[in-house]
């Protein structure tokens, strides 16, 4: 009776965890049934596969170069990690190499650029630097070598997961590499601050709180100074320099995965569960297309886990080494990443608990100040420049130059209106509220419950379930797993809840928790959830994969409406066009000013700068120097102030209308903009549709016999 009541127990609860899967499975595909329309167009529709007269005009030579500064970039930093981990094999090392370097360069890099310094010659001499690094970098013997037991081998389930990893990373790189960016961040910082740090071999400094290109201008910016390099090597910029990583870091953060789940589960077929887990997230599939710094956040989040994990299960300081200078370069990415700097020196706490010698504490001590130090660089410059380290946020701790409290008002309300988070006023303003509201936000709630479903309830929470019934024999980085999880939704639901991908990050380490759901049985419940899994791969991972994300519903082109599977197989489009597509009025809108206004000066509360030409300057409606027509009395002076500015049209574009604060006031009647449309000030220009966008010219203009 003492033998069977166990496993009784563990059938019935067996049991459960596949009724519980099916039917969240069931529940998932029955609120998204109508995304298998694209699968029969798809097939039905399918022609020509390339339109080849945009597919040979593909930038190749451009590609093939940025792929060689990859390889020397990934060369050198697979040279360095052989001096930290002698003993780790090649097949392993060349993937982590890539990220390293990266961010060795973009570190490097990021001197220079803070400098207007970014030319040839300093990216030149960045590499020699980095070799001389390595060359002059004591090596560590292999008498400390930790062992390593050897994985086992691949059989029919691994092949089969392999296979259905490759399809869906194939759509993946084929959308984000040939489709010119549509990602509205993308437009306004990621690519854009790129392309402009490429134009002026350095940062742009600017210091203002302003919703758009005043908090971007000092963000990190490792992304885009990576990409903006590789453009300033070549010589000339082109979108797919910065297209190209997303996509390739979703890889690179697979094979961490994998990796991680190997050291953990001792088996290839349960690290690629937690591989395939991964790439099932609806929302990870987006972010690994989308021109932003989010999937290389997740890859380095994911390798910085990798060495954690084997730092404290084999042992090995390289180990450790390498997990501080991963969490340096990752807080050089964006703000939230320097959760990974604290969470490096939480686990030499922890460490030291146990392990607490003369030799380990001094160790332990100066690699976490070698992480700090490498963190911190692009904040001192923040605190030099602006007078705050994370510029424009917490300002009533740090302070900071020219900050003005009433437009973070405009800012915060944009932001929760354009929001999809848990913070986005449609959950509740308390904690409590938000926490009653959560199975509203995570799973039926047809704007957010597609994103992280069904692996959230399918798999990561079942998982818990097994991890409390394990509890007493699971190892001390579980629970930093699940530390680090908690921590990024407590930031989520406490701090700042307006953006679901700001904790994206969390997917990397929820993915090798929510494996810990086929380890609890027999055979038989892993092949029953091995199935599941598969079905996940197809739909949604498939689908979406497949649908692209670049188009967000059916759009016009050439007179009839096309969906992301008519898209699929016209590659290269050409950007005005494609934005037309993506955008409809607003797209017509940037063609109309980049065809027929050069060299003049628009007022607008438009930030994505990526769409219009370099000789347009845009001025926004929260700019420090148009702030100042705020307090004026009469229309008259705000004109004279504005055309002191150089100010020659205005655009208006919808999501100004999200510009508007808790006394319901519009940010424009600050500016005075509709009593001048009123009184004859401003005249329309241009109008591409009954709705949308219209361009405005100010009649000073016409007074000055200037053209456009």
């Amino acid at each position: 009776m003492k033998i069977l009541l166990p496993r009784i127990i563990s059938c019935v609860g067996i049991i459960g965890v596949v009724i519980w899967s099916l039917y969240w499975f069931a529940y998932y595909i029955g609120q998204n049934i109508n995304l298998f329309r694209f699968v029969y167009q798809f097939i039905d529709n399918w022609q020509a596969p390339f339109y080849r007269e945009n597919f040979l005009l593909f930038p190749w030579g451009y590609l093939s170069f940025i792929f060689i500064i990859l390889f020397l970039t990934t060369l050198l930093g697979s040279l360095f990690i052989a001096k930290c981990i002698p003993y780790l094999k090649l097949r392993y090392l060349f993937v982590q190499g890539l990220c390293l370097g990266m961010g060795v360069m973009a570190f490097l890099w990021e001197k220079a650029a803070i400098f207007n310094l970014l030319n040839p010659y300093m990216i030149i001499a960045s590499f020699l630097i980095f070799l001389l690094i390595i060359i002059f970098m004591p090596s560590r013997g292999r008498d400390n070598m930790p062992l390593l037991k050897e994985e086992s081998r691949w059989g029919g389930w691994e092949y089969f997961f392999f296979f259905l990893l490759v399809i869906v990373n194939g759509f993946i790189l084929y959308w984000a590499v040939f489709y010119p960016v549509s990602y509205w961040d993308g437009l306004i910082l990621y690519v854009r601050y790129a392309r402009e740090t490429f134009l002026m071999e350095g940062f742009p400094v600017r210091v203002t709180l302003q919703v758009g290109d005043g908090l971007g201008a000092n963000y990190p910016h490792f992304f885009e100074v990576f990409s903006a390099g590789i453009a300033v090597l070549y010589g000339v910029w082109d979108d797919v320099v910065a297209r190209v990583f997303p996509p390739l870091m979703g890889i690179a953060t697979q094979v961490f995965i994998y990796l991680t789940g190997r050291l953990i589960f001792r088996s290839s077929r349960l690290a690629l569960v937690a591989t395939l887990l991964f790439r099932i997230v609806p929302y990870v599939v987006a972010y690994n297309i989308y021109a932003s710094n989010y999937a290389t956040a997740m890859a380095m989040t994911a390798l910085f886990f990798y060495y954690i994990t084997a730092f404290f299960k084999n042992g090995g300081w390289g180990y450790f080494l390498l997990a501080g200078l991963i969490a340096g370069f990752a807080a050089h990415l964006n703000y939230l990443m320097l959760i990974l700097p604290a969470f490096f020196v939480f686990s030499a706490l922890v460490y030291m608990w146990k392990n607490t010698t003369v030799r380990t504490c001094k160790i332990l001590w100066i690699t976490v100040g070698i992480s700090l130090v490498i963190a911190s660089t692009w904040y001192i410059r923040n605190f030099i420049v602006t007078g705050n380290p994370v510029y424009a946020f917490y300002h009533e701790i740090f302070g900071g130059k020219n900050i003005n409290p009433e437009i973070e008002e405009f800012c915060f309300n944009e932001w929760q209106r354009n929001g999809d988070g848990i913070g986005n006023g449609m959950y509740g303003e308390t904690l409590r509220e938000k926490i009653g509201n959560s199975f509203i936000f995570w799973v039926s709630n047809p704007v957010t419950g597609w994103k992280v479903n069904p692996f959230l309830m399918v798999f990561f929470l079942p998982s818990l379930v097994v991890i409390f019934l394990k509890r007493r024999h699971l190892p001390s980085f579980i629970w930093l797993y699940l530390l680090f999880i908690l921590a990024l939704l407590f930031y989520h639901y406490c701090i700042s809840g307006l953006y679901l991908y700001h904790i994206i990050i969390a997917f990397p380490v929820a993915a090798l928790v929510a494996t810990y759901i086929f380890t609890f049985g027999g055979k038989w419940l892993f092949r029953i959830l091995a199935v599941l899994l598969a079905l996940m791969a197809f739909f949604p991972a498939g689908i979406f994969s497949m649908y692209g994300f670049k188009l967000t519903g059916a759009a016009m082109y050439r007179g009839q409406y096309i969906t992301s599977i008519d898209l699929l197989r016209m590659p290269v489009p050409e950007n005005h066009e494609f934005w037309e597509m993506r955008y409809g009025p607003e797209g017509k809108m940037w063609s109309y000013i980049n065809d027929t206004i050069a060299h003049r000066t628009i007022l607008t509360h438009d930030n994505r700068y990526l769409c219009y030409n370099e000789n347009i300057r845009i001025v926004h409606l929260d700019d420090w120097d148009v702030q100042q027509v705020y307090d004026m009395q009469t229309v008259e002076e705000k004109i004279g102030h504005l055309r002191s500015l150089g100010i020659n049209y205005y655009l208006y574009i919808e999501n100004e209308d999200n510009m508007i604060n808790d006394d319901g006031e519009f940010l424009r009647d600050w500016v005075g903009l509709d009593k001048m449309i009123e009184m004859g000030y401003l005249e329309e220009k241009y109008r591409p549709a009954d709705e949308g966008p219209i361009l405005y010219r100010f009649r000073y203009v016409l007074d000055r016999n200037e053209s456009g």
